[in-house]
């Protein structure tokens, strides 16, 4: 799944990854490190080196994180926002 862009949304907690297809949006949450007050996300760009199915974040700490699309992480996300939802 190739990824056209990536926008953090500091507000929302949340990546918003644009694709050809959809737009998904991935909780700071399922992230590790994850991003939060003091350690927000300054930088973020889709790697090419990862064939543009995935992502690189940076932190205000100097922390990076990784996140690479593909069908188990479509499925964790699902099932992240059925249990939100049930909540």
């Amino acid at each position: 799944m190739k990824i056209r862009r990536v926008v953090p949304n500091n507000r929302k907690k949340a990546f918003e990854v644009h694709t050809y297809n959809n737009t998904y949006v991935f909780p700071y949450a399922v992230v590790r490190p994850i991003p939060r007050k003091g350690r927000w996300v300054v930088n973020v760009y889709v790697d090419p080196e990862l064939d543009n199915e995935g992502f690189v974040y940076v932190l205000a700490s100097g922390d990076e994180g990784i996140l690479i699309m593909c069908l188990n992480t479509i499925a964790t996300l699902a099932i992240w926002q059925i249990c939100c939802s049930m909540s």
